[in-house]
């Protein structure tokens, strides 16, 4: 009899035990924030986040009002590491001039925001440039509290992209970094900024960098996280960095000086010749380290680009590394420092170099070696008297009314610290 009330009480408890529900897994969080992936082209959008888990259900939502009833797509993971959890769905076939509204849900947690898609006005709209925003997320926080500021006074015109000129992060193959630094949610400015304007970067020496130390790694894949968290669909090469598109009237170009060569004869190079060769109405470059600054200034660069970028019409070259604002004009052309987004500042002229001196000009922890030699035929740039220089946090923003284009630099409390081209009004 004690026998059948212990095998009685065995499948008892056998019976218990297949009922009692399993614990539910964990739902899923946002690890980063939905964010806006610039396409390159005007109708259209990519909208990117990332989970800490596998999501039972991720679905982005959109429409041309609050209640995002325009469409709706469940979302599945895009192929990468385990770890990953990364999400992307470009949204197509916009309509230019159009404040899309847009909102992804995880596991039940809703986050939304909202995008405008390319002007329909290609005269009358802003764009947004910063670089360097690394190491401080709170000061780089204010930075794009200030823009984000200053959008609300036209959103229609001055919602359109922002140009990062490089150095993201500290670290750039260390993700955590990205976490902490770049996409931390506790900076709400940050996050809301990454899903209402799409943000067009540069490669950059910093994005190069393991994890604690400043060392480069040039293994490739080249920058792997950077381009896992960016994938550009414009990347004119599938290893390497350089890119262009248009937006209106305005051809950008970006140069990739760290994993691809640019001397004459390199591929970057004929790419370049060919790029901008093309009309447009006004041609910005955007690159890293600077072909004409203060200091840290790339002789390479300036002796194999200049004369592309003089012979093809260049109006502006916004530049980045050097943690100050600094103006000079070569050839007519506005080589533009916008380093103040975030890094710890530095003084514009406690380094002053010789541009005539290449000893102590190369590009920093680039993974290409391009000769350079002394060039008498370069132009001889006036750096004690420079057209404007700032020990400031700061951003850049272009201004496009008809066929003029105004670009000022503003400060975090909102004074305008440089106004061009000369004959340029930038009221307070």
């Amino acid at each position: 009899m004690k026998q059948i009330r212990i095998f009685s009480g065995f499948i008892l408890l056998l019976f218990l035990c297949s009922c009692t529900p399993a614990t539910p897994p964990p739902r899923a969080e946002f690890r980063k924030a939905p964010y806006l992936i610039f396409t390159g082209q005007p109708n259209s959008m990519g909208v990117m986040w990332q989970t800490t888990s596998t999501p039972a259900q991720a679905k982005i939502e959109w429409g041309t009002d609050e209640k995002v009833s325009g469409g709706s797509v469940v979302v599945k993971e895009m192929p990468g590491k385990e770890q990953d959890h990364l999400f992307l769905h470009t949204l197509t076939n916009l309509a230019s001039g159009t404040r899309i509204f847009y909102r992804v849900t995880v596991d039940g947690k809703t986050i939304a925001s909202s995008f405008f898609t390319s002007p329909a006005n290609p005269s009358g709209f802003s764009i947004y440039a910063v670089s360097d925003t690394q190491t401080n997320p709170s000061v780089h926080n204010k930075v794009m509290g200030a823009i984000l500021k200053d959008i609300q006074l036209q959103p229609a015109a001055r919602q359109t992209i922002l140009l990062h000129g490089g150095d993201h992060i500290s670290h750039g193959l260390y993700e955590p970094d990205w976490d902490t630094e770049y996409f931390n949610q506790g900076y709400t400015n940050v996050t809301s900024l990454l899903g209402s304007l799409p943000v067009v970067g540069a490669l950059s020496n910093h994005l190069l960098y393991a994890a604690e130390e400043y060392v480069k790694v040039c293994s490739r894949p080249y920058a792997s996280v950077y381009r896992k968290f960016f994938p550009y669909p414009m990347y004119a090469s599938p290893e390497h960095f350089y890119y262009s598109f248009d937006y209106g009237p305005i051809h950008v170009t970006v140069v990739d000086p760290y994993t691809a060569e640019f001397q004459a004869g390199s591929e970057q190079y004929q790419w370049l010749q060919a790029d901008l060769g093309k009309p447009a109405r006004y041609k910005v470059v955007m690159m890293h380290q600077p072909a004409w600054s203060y200091r840290w200034s790339s002789y390479a660069l300036r002796q194999h680009l200049h004369e592309v970028f003089k012979a093809n019409g260049v109006n502006l070259v916004l530049q980045g590394h050097d943690h100050f604002y600094s103006r000079l004009v070569v050839d007519g052309i506005q080589y533009v420092v916008i380093g103040g987004g975030g890094g710890s500042l530095t003084y514009p002229d406690k380094f002053l170099t010789r541009h005539d001196d290449p000893a102590d000009t190369e590009i920093m922890s680039t993974c290409v070696k391009v000769p350079f030699a002394p060039d008498p035929d370069l132009p001889k740039v006036n750096l004690v008297d420079p057209h404007s220089a700032a020990r400031a946090h700061h951003y850049l923003r272009m201004d496009l009314a008809g066929d003029k284009l105004t670009l000022r630099v503003v400060d975090l409390d909102g004074k305008v610290i440089d106004c061009f081209p000369d004959g340029a009004v930038c009221p307070p």
